[in-house]
């Protein structure tokens, strides 16, 4: 939906990912002007603010691929995501950093850290696994004698009992 009311305002650190990325600069502009600033009382696409219709990447002169390679960066500094549905690609801003759209929606407002200061995905968090007071840590050594894997033994029965190395 382009309205021609109100404005984008741009901060300074847009000039970083133009210099990076002019494709990436491109379609984060084309998902900003056309934003939803406000949750709509009705939208044929269920847009909610901050959600923008995208995926016509000839109106923005970007081929398939630079197209591609622009969601794939905006999504890596965490400036949008993208949802495919059949009718077409949703864009949300997730970041303004680069483009305040002014939008003002039930699910509160967005974030506000540069993009080089993206707060980690839960993906990249470690978790560090500690032994409970009932078990201990047990470290496998290697056995000093090989392992008698040859086809001799192929026909053989494995024993009942537990085989201890040591």
């Amino acid at each position: 939906m382009i309205t021609s009311e109100g404005f984008v305002k741009l901060y300074r650190e847009g000039l970083a990912l133009l210099e990076l990325s002019l494709p990436a600069f491109a379609l984060l502009t084309q998902i900003a002007l056309r934003a939803n600033r406000m949750d709509p009382a009705y939208s044929i696409y269920q847009l909610k603010a901050n959600e923008a219709l995208v995926g016509d990447h000839k109106k923005i002169g970007l081929s398939r691929q630079q197209y591609r390679d622009a969601v794939l960066r905006l999504e890596a500094h965490g400036l949008a995501t993208f949802r495919k549905t059949n009718q077409g690609t949703i864009a949300v801003l997730t970041n303004k950093a680069i483009f305040d759209i002014n939008a003002e929606s039930d699910e509160g407002p967005i974030k506000a850290y540069t993009a080089l200061e993206k707060e980690p995905s839960y993906s990249q968090v470690r978790t560090i696994h500690q032994p409970l007071e009932n078990q201990r840590e047990t470290t496998l050594e290697p056995s000093k004698e090989p392992a008698d894997l040859s086809m001799k033994n192929r026909g053989k029965e494995p024993p009942k009992e537990p085989v201890n190395a040591n």
